[in-house]
C-alpha cells in the first residue's frame, strides 16, 4: 500500500513540475465582436490539447472532470488543473486590457469560473441583433446555384452547392442557425434544373430517399467507431449523402453530352510585339491571348503594371474596344457577321457587362445608352455616344514644379483615342514624335472613381 502510495505522489510530482501551457497569441480584448465565437473556439482547442494527469484543460473548465468525494491525491490532481486552466485562458487575453485585470482578481481561482465568465453576452462575443438574423435566413433561403463563383459552377457544383448552405454562418451566430432538414429543403429548390428533378423526387418521397441512401440508418454501419449502436438522427436527412446522389446523377447527364455548363468570360488580349510583357503568368505570345478575370486578379502584378501593359498594347492596336458578349477585350461578339467571342452566347448578364469598370485606355461597349450627363474632374464639353448627350470634360493633365506643387494645363494636343471619339483621318498624314507616342503622353490623366464608362 505504501509502494502505491508513494507511486501516486511521484505522478503528481512529475505533473506538478511540468511548463504551464500558454497562447503563443493574443486574442481576446475589452472590445467585443461578431466573431467572438471563434475566438472562444479557438480558446477552447488550446484547453483540450493540454492535458494534466491524463484528463484534458478542457473538461475541467466543462466541470466533467470533477470527482465525488476526492481523495487526497485526486483533489491534488484537480487542484492543478484548475490553476493551469485557469492560467491558460489568461494567456490568450492581452494582458493591458480591464478583462485581464477582471479575471487576474482574487475571485476567480480556477479556470472553470473564467471560462463561464467569459461565455456571458457582451464579454467576448457581441451577437447580431434579431432583425439582422431575420434577414440573413430570407437572404440564404433564396441562395441558387447561381450563387457560388463563376469559377465553381462545373460538373461538381451539386456538392460545391450544399457545401455553400452548410458553411452559411462562418462566424457560429446561435441567432443564425438553419436546421439541416430546412437547408436540404433550399438546396433541392435551388439546384440547376438537370439535378433539381431528382433531388425533389428524394425529398419527397422517404422510401425513395432511403433507398438511395440519403437519410441516416437505424443503426451505426461497421465502419464507425459506434457501429451497432441505435443511430440518434436515424430517419433525417444526410445533408452529405444527399449532395453526393444528386452530384452523382448530375455528372452522369454531364458527361453523357445531355446539356453543357456556360463557359467562364475570358479577356482577349491581341498579341502584339509587347504580348510577352502581359503581367499574367502563364501566357504566350500567340495570336490570341485568353485570359481570365481570376488569372488577372489572382497575379501578382499591381494595377499600375496592368494599366501600363494595356496602354503599351494601344499604341499598335489603335481600336481598343470591348465585347458586348462577355466583357473581353480587343474583340466585338460578331465580327463580318460571324461570332467570333470565345463565351457561349448570352450568357453573361447585360447588367453585370455594364457595370465592369475597365482600366484606362479601354473603350467600352455602350449598352445603349446614348444620352446622358456625367462629372469629370476636368471642365469642358463634349458628345455622348452616337453624337448624343452632353457632359463635361472627364481628363485632365497637369504638370509637377521643383517644390512637388501640382498645377494644371491645357488638354493634351495628341488625340486620345481611347478616351474621346475618333476623328475623320486627315488627308495628309501627320508625323507624331516619338515622346507624343510613349506611355509618358498619358500620364497625368485621372478618372473619377464614380465615372460611368457607358456613357458615351
Amino acid at each position: 500500500m505504501a509502494i502505491a502510495q508513494a507511486q501516486l505522489n511521484q505522478l503528481v510530482n512529475s505533473e506538478h513540475g511540468k511548463p504551464f501551457a500558454e497562447s503563443k497569441d493574443r486574442y481576446m480584448d475589452d472590445v467585443p465582436s461578431e466573431d467572438g465565437h471563434l475566438k472562444l473556439l479557438k480558446c477552447s482547442g488550446s484547453l483540450e490539447k493540454a492535458q494534466i494527469h491524463q484528463v484534458s484543460l478542457k473538461d475541467n473548465v466543462m466541470g466533467t472532470d470533477i470527482v465525488a468525494n476526492p481523495n487526497n491525491i485526486q483533489a491534488t490532481q484537480q487542484s492543478e488543473r484548475d490553476r493551469r486552466s485557469l492560467f491558460l485562458i489568461l494567456s490568450c487575453i492581452k494582458p493591458e486590457s480591464n478583462l485581464y485585470r477582471t479575471l487576474s482578481d482574487a475571485r476567480f481561482t480556477t479556470g472553470r469560473q473564467a471560462w463561464t465568465y467569459l461565455q456571458a453576452s457582451g464579454i467576448v462575443y457581441n451577437p447580431p441583433s434579431q432583425s439582422t438574423a431575420m434577414e440573413h435566413k430570407h437572404r440564404v433561403a433564396k441562395w441558387t446555384w447561381m450563387n457560388l463563383p463563376r469559377d465553381q459552377q462545373d460538373k461538381f457544383l451539386c456538392i460545391k452547392f450544399m457545401g455553400l448552405l452548410l458553411g452559411h454562418n462562418p462566424m457560429l451566430h446561435p441567432s443564425f442557425d438553419i436546421p439541416v432538414p430546412e437547408l436540404v429543403q433550399i438546396y433541392c429548390f435551388g439546384l440547376h434544373p438537370q439535378a433539381k428533378v431528382e433531388a425533389l423526387t428524394l425529398l419527397n418521397d422517404n422510401a425513395a430517399a432511403v433507398a438511395a441512401g440519403v437519410v441516416f440508418p437505424a443503426v451505426y454501419p461497421a465502419y464507425d467507431p459506434q457501429a451497432g449502436q441505435a443511430h440518434p438522427q436515424a430517419g433525417a436527412f444526410d445533408a452529405g449523402a444527399f449532395a453526393l446522389k444528386c452530384s452523382s446523377i448530375f455528372q452522369a447527364k454531364f458527361e453523357a453530352g445531355i446539356f453543357s455548363l456556360n463557359r467562364q468570360p475570358a479577356i482577349n488580349v491581341v498579341s502584339t510585339d509587347v504580348a510577352s510583357d502581359l503581367p499574367v503568368p502563364g501566357q504566350d505570345a500567340s495570336h490570341f491571348l485568353f485570359v481570365s478575370y481570376n488569372d488577372v486578379l489572382s497575379s501578382e502584378s499591381t494595377p499600375t503594371e496592368w494599366n501600363e501593359y494595356l496602354l503599351s498594347v494601344q499604341r499598335v492596336q489603335p481600336d481598343f474596344r470591348t465585347c458586348n458578349n462577355c466583357g473581353g477585350v480587343g474583340h466585338f461578339a460578331f465580327e463580318h457577321g460571324k461570332f467570333m467571342c470565345p463565351t457561349a452566347q448570352g450568357t453573361v448578364p447585360t447588367d453585370l457587362l455594364s457595370q465592369i469598370k475597365y482600366p484606362f485606355g479601354v473603350r467600352p461597349w455602350n449598352f445603349g445608352k446614348g444620352k446622358g450627363k456625367g462629372k469629370g474632374m476636368g471642365k469642358g464639353r463634349g458628345k455622348g455616344a452616337d453624337g448624343a448627350g452632353r457632359g463635361r470634360g472627364h481628363y485632365q493633365t497637369y504638370y509637377v514644379d521643383d517644390t512637388g506643387d501640382h498645377h494644371a494645363v491645357a488638354a493634351p494636343t495628341v488625340p486620345l483615342p481611347q478616351l474621346l471619339p475618333a476623328a475623320p483621318a486627315p488627308a495628309e498624314p501627320q508625323a507624331a514624335s516619338e515622346a507624343d507616342t510613349s506611355i509618358n503622353a498619358f500620364e497625368g490623366i485621372h478618372v473619377t472613381d464614380d465615372y460611368n464608362w457607358n456613357q458615351w
